[in-house]
């Protein structure tokens, strides 16, 4: 399935399926009844961010379609709220605090690039997330993170610190992949 083929619908089903994840496992809350919709069973990429306050609290997610989103989505934001090892886990009194935003991700689309200069002019800011993939070593950022990185130099600098690569080292076995995202994301009142 496209992300094109998401219906419009797909944003509040997605988030509901997070929120309902974490209440059930930190509250021990009953769950939800199961969404139907067809299009959840397709098998596509996805990522769960926490944040509370605007300050990042959780993130977790895969770049390759795993299992139906109906699986991937409650995976990912149980795993964000409790396995991501920048963080503590999320105690069950902060879960009304937290802001939950689901990305599902297009295809990773190989760029043939062979140094930074190349990269910076390929790339569409706010538009392209970038996986870096060199030997052992792999960083991603989401087309979000041009947010507080807006330059294409920003960007790359602080995805080669993430991915541990020198500042200007473009290793001769480096793979550069970008792919598009769809994001839905809690309002901030929810009340």
């Amino acid at each position: 399935m496209e992300l094109a083929h998401l219906p419009e619908t797909a944003g509040p089903v997605l988030l509901g399926l997070a929120r309902d994840a974490l209440r059930t496992r930190l509250l021990d809350a009953p769950a939800a009844s199961a969404p139907t919709e067809p299009w959840l069973d397709a098998a596509l990429a996805c990522f769960v961010t926490l944040t509370v306050d605007g300050e990042l609290r959780g993130c977790i997610g895969g770049l390759r379609p795993g299992d139906r989103l109906r699986d991937e989505v409650p995976r990912k934001a149980v795993q964000a709220a409790l396995e991501d090892p920048r963080f503590s886990p999320l105690p069950p009194s902060e879960i009304d605090a937290v802001r939950l935003e689901v990305s599902v991700l297009g295809p990773l689309e190989p760029l043939s690039v062979g140094s930074r200069s190349e990269l910076e002019a390929a790339l569409v800011p706010g538009r392209d997330g970038v996986l870096l993939e060199a030997g052992h070593r792999q960083g991603t950022f989401l087309p979000q993170v041009w947010d507080n990185l807006p330059t294409p130099t920003r960007f790359l600098d602080a995805l080669w610190r993430k991915t541990g690569l020198g500042s200007r080292e473009w290793p001769a076995e480096l793979r550069v992949l970008r792919y598009g995202v769809r994001c839905w994301e809690e309002p901030e009142d929810r009340s």
